[in-house]
């Protein structure tokens, strides 16, 4: 999927410039016809998006629509399924970059004293993430948080748990391994919470909360700031003011 950055649907475009010579649709009509969706979905909801909508934004007839897609729920799991795959093939890339792998990640098998480094990474491949893929995170919030009576009945489980069983893995480890110390449970909801609300944040005020590079390090750093094992203090036992 297009990153939000890039150009918005052109109004002006000739839908019948995108027909073959047999009178078929090309490709480019069902581009702009799931841009159109992927839009509208996210920033009105499923119910309150109709296919005229979706047709009149793309700048193509219904039947046109029709041709790729056999209902509004056919092109909404679609575009489900669609962006899921994107969003999950960038968090391995952006994991990989950074000398991580999802799987030794999953298996609780960060290298001895580095669960924070690997924290530290994830919460800053994700907010990288939906920084630089502001609408594909909209949609899949949209579709997280929306009741059930406004979405078809399909699922994005697989890319929504993804990141919290990524966090409360690498912290199981460092608890076991003695690095960190207290509930992973408890760990995993201070440091997703803090990067739902940042990009939550960011979404609706782009400007106000930019994401910076280091933001999701420094999240980290403050929520592990009650999880650190306690150290003695000097002598007699008191610790450092």
């Amino acid at each position: 999927m297009r990153k939000r950055s890039e150009p918005a649907v052109a109004k002006d475009l000739n839908p019948d410039a995108t027909t073959h010579s047999d009178g078929s649709p090309g490709t480019e009509a069902r581009q702009r016809i799931c841009q159109a969706a992927f839009q509208l979905f996210a920033t009105r909801g499923y119910s309150c998006t109709s296919v005229a909508d979706i047709a009149e934004a793309a700048t193509v007839k219904k039947s046109i629509l029709y041709y790729y897609f056999a209902s509004k729920e056919a092109l909404y799991q679609s575009l489900l399924v669609e962006s899921a795959t994107h969003l999950r093939g960038l968090l391995h890339q952006g994991l990989q970059s950074a000398g991580l792998r999802v799987e030794e990640i999953a298996q609780r098998r960060p290298g001895e004293g580095e669960a924070v480094k690997t924290l530290s990474t994830l919460a800053e491949t994700i907010l990288m993430l939906a920084r630089d893929n502001r609408e594909s995170v909209r949609f899949f919030l949209s579709h997280i948080f929306a009741v059930d009576s406004d979405r078809p009945p399909c699922s994005a489980v697989s890319i929504e748990q993804v990141p919290q069983s990524l966090i409360f893995s690498a912290a199981e480890a460092g608890v076991a391994s003695g690095e960190l110390a207290g509930d992973p449970h408890m760990l995993e909801l201070v440091i997703l919470g803090g990067i739902q609300v940042s990009v939550i944040r960011h979404l609706r005020s782009p400007e106000r909360f930019p994401l910076p590079t280091g933001h999701g390090r420094e999240l980290v750093q403050a929520a592990l700031g009650g999880f650190r094992p306690e150290h003695k203090g000097q002598k007699g036992g008191e610790s450092r003011s």
